[in-house]
């Protein structure tokens, strides 16, 4: 008998684990960053902030986990540039991903924000279950023969292809309104805010943002380190552990209680 309510008590429990196990469903995650190659970023400056996000993706990319990921690069400047774009199914993709972002080359020449937007809506296609476009700028307007008004025009392309959220580290510049305005942003109707620390990030996939950092080096690798962690793990709420236990036992007390009616008739 003790074995048996022992043998039902371990039913139960996970019986209980695998609902709550069940909340979590495995999703494709499309990330693309799109890194400032232009002359005002400097050859030094867009190779660190490079080797910073190569390094942020291999320590924070699970493999082999739940959730898939589909990561794209885009390097830019008078135009744009495919650095890598590849699902992460293996340990191997993810190395590749790295080996290419820090092989890619310095542009520098002008500032071309259209040019950007546009190559990542048509290189990704049809998006995953969450997706989010990341740009590390300095923030310099556009120049070339692509306007602040193309600019606009071509981030909201972007959004309508079907994006989650847009964006940006703003590197040694003042993130200001006017550089929301330059790229299609209202702080009052589009939800994009300015934040001075890479702690205040909360959920990237789903919050418009402009991050303030302070300059290339150790705070441009802390603001993406924080940032990649902050997608894979954007903070879900812990399920109490008394939970799947509480459930458990009204589970084994119905049981007790069946077979004692059974022995009573």
């Amino acid at each position: 008998m003790k074995n048996r309510l022992m043998g039902a008590a371990a039913a139960a429990a996970f019986s209980v684990s695998s609902f709550f196990g069940s909340i979590a469903h495995a999703a494709n995650i499309d990330l693309a960053f799109i890194m400032d190659a232009s002359g005002s970023v400097g050859s030094g400056n867009f190779n660190t902030a490079m080797d910073s996000l190569a390094d942020a993706l291999a320590a924070s990319i699970p493999v082999g986990g739940t959730d898939t990921y589909r990561i794209g690069v885009v390097t830019f400047s008078n135009n744009a540039k495919l650095t890598t774009l590849k699902t992460i199914s293996n340990q191997a993709d993810l190395d590749t991903v790295v080996a290419d972002i820090k092989a890619e080359s310095f542009i520098g020449s002008t500032t071309n924000y259209k040019a950007a937007f546009d190559l990542v809506r048509t290189s990704f296609g049809a998006l995953g279950a969450s997706s989010i476009v990341n740009m590390m700028t300095d923030g310099e307007p556009c120049c070339l023969s692509s306007s602040n008004s193309d600019a606009v025009s071509a981030r909201n392309a972007l959004k309508g292809a079907g994006w989650d959220s847009l964006s940006f580290e703003s590197v040694t510049s003042g993130a200001d309104n006017a550089f929301l305005s330059r790229l299609g942003f209202d702080t009052a109707g589009d939800g994009a805010t300015i934040i001075d620390d890479a702690g205040d990030i909360t959920d990237p996939l789903n919050d418009a943002f402009v991050l303030k950092v302070a300059s290339f080096g150790d705070a441009y690798d802390q603001a993406i380190t924080t940032k990649v962690q902050k997608i894979v793990t954007p903070g879900v709420v812990p399920l109490p552990t008394a939970l799947p236990l509480l459930g458990g036992g009204i589970l084994i007390m119905g049981f007790i209680g069946r077979r004692r009616k059974a022995a009573a008739a």
